[in-house]
């Protein structure tokens, strides 16, 4: 299950809507929902997720993702993980059954870029 922290993203520009979307929903009907924006858009990779909600605490010091969590892919057996601000402990990562559909566990949609 630790995969999905082992991804290197592809350096360069991510246009990310930091929102979180798509709440009260269980992870098929917020993925279709992704779909229905385009092809250019899709979930966040939790890696990348991460690494942007990390640096902009750092350097703003403000917590995106700090009342709700951020629904990442799946890691099999029906589970996916979420990532988000777990109090003052920092970042949370945790695995949960995709048939959850709670409020606080939304998508945050990347636009993928034309080079």
């Amino acid at each position: 299950h630790d995969e999905w922290g082992k991804f290197k993203p592809i350096a360069g520009y991510y246009l990310i809507n930091f929102r979180g979307q798509f709440g009260k929903m269980k992870y098929e009907d917020q993925e279709q929902e992704v779909s229905k924006l385009g092809s250019k858009y899709k979930s966040c990779q939790e890696a990348v997720f991460t690494e942007a909600i990390l640096t902009i605490s750092l350097i703003n010091k403000e917590k995106i993702a700090e009342k709700w969590s951020h629904r990442g892919g799946l890691i099999g057996d029906g589970e996916q993980v979420i990532v988000g601000f777990d109090g003052d402990a920092g970042i949370g990562i945790h695995s949960v059954n995709i048939s959850n559909a709670e409020p606080d566990m939304r998508i945050v949609v990347e636009h993928e870029w034309d080079f």
